[in-house]
């Protein structure tokens, strides 16, 4: 059976019609925050409360309808030794695609990091992770 000339036209509009070949709308993703605090260790106990208080803000947060209409999600990866945790700092940014990136106790790692974080261009909040002598003396030209 040939296909008609009006046949494709009408079969073509109702596939459309159907939403087939939209594009989707942007969805009201959540809001991902990466979370890199100590857990073990001397700073295993600011890490977990830090850990603890970011998880009782997000259910806070979550229960009045989010930040902006979007859910806050947690995920929380380790702080250990500076090699490490620059490797889970770049799965946080580059894989699991996190907003921000929120923790950093340990003055070694929050140096080594300091420039990754430059070069990723991704907002990054330290929990304390340094002395501002030593942000001037491993970054020169912050941004």
């Amino acid at each position: 059976m040939a296909l008609s000339r009006r046949t494709f036209v009408a079969s073509a509009a109702a596939v459309s019609a159907s939403g087939v070949f939209t594009p989707a709308i942007a969805q009201n993703s959540p809001l991902r925050i990466g979370i890199l605090a100590p857990r073990s260790g001397i700073a295993a106990a600011p890490g977990l409360n830090g850990i603890r208080a970011a998880q009782w803000a997000v259910e806070r947060y979550n229960a009045q309808g989010g930040i902006g209409g979007r859910k806050v999600e947690l995920v929380i990866e380790d702080e250990s030794s500076p090699k490490d945790t620059i490797e889970r700092f770049s799965k946080l940014v580059q894989q699991e695609k996190v907003d921000c990136v929120q923790g950093i106790i340990s003055t070694g790692v929050g140096l080594a990091l300091g420039p990754v974080v430059e070069e990723a261009r991704a907002l990054t909040i330290y929990w304390d992770g340094t002395t501002q002598d030593g942000v001037d003396e491993t970054i020169p030209n912050p941004r």
